[in-house]
């Protein structure tokens, strides 16, 4: 009597195992990841803050630039047929309102405006229509990036006559908010126009040791295309 009680526990318990206990092969964790969680994509870097109280983007070392989020003309066909833009991964949307002035401290530069406008440079109308086409993509979010490696300026977005490019001279690959860069060409396009056209540049500090005042520089220009 006592074998097949033994037995007949055996048997509950076997039932019961192969009845619950034993994963399916689509139970989550056998998808993609541990725990069930999707693994995600390379994380396109890191956001920092200026001592002016601006943000900006250091994209990782390996980070594939041709990420859809960095593909500006894009964007500005999604922003036109009033689709949501794509974001790079582990990275949060860039700013959507234009940062006032924050500085807590005092020898942080403020950036400075130079007009380079000539019978040679864009129309000034093509300047603003640009600048307001960066601003557009800029409220959705946007980074504009230097994602040229070993050159010093990459060309962001052109209309008509009209190009900008994001230059840093220490070859980086650095981010701004687009809607900062469309108010710069926004800029260079009212302070700088001179015979309906405008050129010119506009540059800008920040600082990646908080404390030692480690100082780097970038530009947004404005200029014609060739």
């Amino acid at each position: 009597m006592r074998l097949s009680l033994i037995s007949v526990l055996s048997l509950v318990t076997v039932f019961l195992a192969g009845g619950s206990a034993l994963p399916s092969p689509t139970s989550p964790s056998d998808v993609g990841g541990i725990g069930g969680v999707d693994e995600v994509d390379e994380i396109a870097g890191e956001v920092l803050t200026s001592p002016d109280g601006s943000q900006y983007l250091k994209l990782s070392e390996g980070f594939n630039t041709s990420h859809p989020a960095l593909d500006l003309p894009h964007l500005l066909e999604l922003y036109q047929a009033g689709q949501p833009l794509p974001t790079l991964p582990g990275v949060p949307a860039a700013p959507t309102e234009h940062p006032g002035e924050n500085r807590f401290m005092n020898w942080a530069p403020n950036p400075e405006l130079k007009c380079q406008t000539s019978g040679g440079s864009p129309e000034q109308s093509d300047v603003l229509a640009l600048a307001q086409d960066l601003i557009n993509i800029g409220k959705g979010g946007a980074w504009c990036c230097h994602k040229a490696l070993g050159k010093t300026c990459s060309t962001m977005m052109w209309r008509n006559s009209a190009a900008s490019d994001l230059c840093h001279w220490d070859h980086k690959k650095v981010c701004t908010p687009c809607l900062k860069v469309g108010n710069a060409v926004k800029e260079i396009g009212t302070k700088c126009g001179k015979a309906g056209k405008a050129g010119g540049r506009k540059r800008f500090f920040y600082y990646e040791w908080f404390i030692f005042g480690k100082k780097f520089d970038y530009e947004v220009n404005a200029y014609r295309i060739q």
